[in-house]
Order: structure tokens, then C-alpha cells, then sequence
């Protein structure tokens, strides 16, 4: 992308309030960085949905905006300290 378009690119992201992924006003606005902060949303609607239903993992995987299960599962164990399944199995069990 050349320097021209690529000032022409930011010039109207800025008139639309949209903000680049690694822009310093979202992390001072928020804490963490866009993405960051769309991982976790995306981990607190599935813990919501695996207690919730009874939906297979792959589709809530699926329904929560993961297009792999195994990077799901991958993101939602770093974040809990334990699989889906698991989550599901902890706090389902005495219902």
C-alpha cells in the first residue's frame, strides 16, 4: 500500500471511528487491545452458552465466532484452565 492511500485509508477509518488493532486509544480506553478484548467476549458467551445448553462444543465453538474447534479449544483452556467439557461438566453437574 503506498504512503498516499495508506494516509487515505486511515484519514477515513478516523471520520468513521473506526480504530486500528493495535491503536493506543483502544487499550487506554479499555485495558487490552481489540483483540484481546473480542477473545474474551468470545470466552465469557460460551461459558455462558455450555452451561446453559446442551449444544455440542463444536457448536458453540462455532456460534461464539471460532471458525476451528481446536483453536477453540486451544484459547478457551489458556483463559480457564481447563477444556470446555470440563467447564461444562464443573459447573452443570449438580443441576
Amino acid at each position: 500500500m503506498t504512503p498516499a492511500r495508506s494516509y487515505t485509508s486511515t484519514k477515513k477509518a478516523n471520520k468513521r471511528n473506526l480504530v486500528k488493532s493495535g491503536s493506543p486509544t483502544c487499550s487506554r480506553a479499555y485495558g487490552v487491545t481489540p483483540m484481546a478484548f473480542l477473545l474474551q467476549f468470545r470466552i465469557e458467551q460460551s461459558k455462558r452458552l455450555l452451561v446453559q445448553t446442551t449444544w455440542p462444543v463444536a457448536r458453540i465453538a462455532e456460534e461464539v465466532g471460532f471458525r476451528y474447534l481446536s483453536h477453540y479449544s486451544t484459547c478457551f483452556s489458556r483463559k480457564e484452565g481447563l477444556s470446555p467439557s470440563a467447564f461444562r461438566s464443573k459447573f452443570t453437574r449438580n443441576q
